[in-house]
């Protein structure tokens, strides 16, 4: 049955907009440079949409979100390093390892040499959790929705009731038909993306479960010298319990089209 989606998101400041010259030897790709206000401007589109929103992030935004939608739910998180500084410094040791670089492809890419960026990504069902629990979400279904996720006038339609039927299962979205048993250290290495990070839709109870499994996930990595962001950990959740999910092929190019081709209308 398919119900009215409460969306939470995220979004801190960790200086992509002055992100570029060389990482490990590397230089940094041009378009992983990503200024503030482009994030803004996004997620002006997502308030477009009528579903209720959740939106962890700085003080000094606050006014700026209220601006486009008084609505909006939001729950500071300006120290949100700080209070886990004992997982951003792991991150930041194994990042720092140059065993682990000498490793992996990619060298400048973020999730190799920035732990604020991991961190954040790590945080998602953290914060979905965190919303739930505190009853902050309006509805019985809720969804992960990057802050930047609409890059279109056409990726969230104004005025849409966004709606999904979960099936009691936690929803990810794919970008390959099929999945292969390629093992995770393989994937680590060579930064493959199977799952998609910028959209999940589960029903509200079903969230502290997907916490609790990328927790794990994310032990298992940092126990064995290994760091990734939030796609391979939501791959490892996956794989540990199937059955818990349902997968979406979206395409092998397509990654931000969720209101428009799973709106799930009765």
């Amino acid at each position: 049955m398919s119900e009215q989606v409460t969306i939470v998101t995220a979004f801190v400041d960790i200086g992509r907009g002055e992100w570029g010259g060389v990482k490990n030897g590397e230089p940094i790709p041009s378009y992983i440079c990503r200024p503030t206000e482009i994030y803004f401007n996004r997620f002006e589109k997502l308030t477009k949409l009528k579903n209720p929103i959740v939106c962890f992030t700085e003080t000094k935004f606050f006014d700026r979100i209220k601006k486009m939608r008084d609505d909006v739910t939001l729950i500071a998180i300006d120290s949100l390093f700080d209070d886990h500084k004992h997982l951003t410094t792991a991150i930041e040791r194994i990042q720092g390892d140059p065993l682990f670089i000498g490793l992996v492809r990619d060298k400048a890419s973020p999730e190799r040499w920035s732990p604020q960026y991991v961190m954040i990504n790590l945080m998602k069902s953290f914060f979905v959790n965190y919303a739930v629990e505190q009853n902050l979400s309006q509805t019985g279904t809720v969804a992960w929705i990057d802050f930047g996720y609409a890059r279109s006038d056409s990726t969230c339609p104004d005025g849409l009731d966004w709606k999904f039927d979960t099936k009691d299962k936690i929803n990810l979205f794919a970008n390959v038909p099929h999945f292969n048993h390629k093992p995770i250290f393989d994937i680590v290495r060579t930064g493959a993306v199977y799952v998609q990070g910028c959209h999940i839709v589960a029903p509200a109870h079903k969230w502290k479960l997907l916490r609790d499994m990328v927790n794990a996930a994310l032990a298992n990595l940092l126990n064995v010298g290994l760091i990734d962001d939030d796609q391979t950990l939501l791959l490892m959740a996956l794989r540990s319990s199937p059955d818990d999910f349902l997968v979406h092929y979206n395409g092998g190019s397509e990654w931000f089209t969720i209101f428009n081709k799973f709106h799930h209308n009765d």
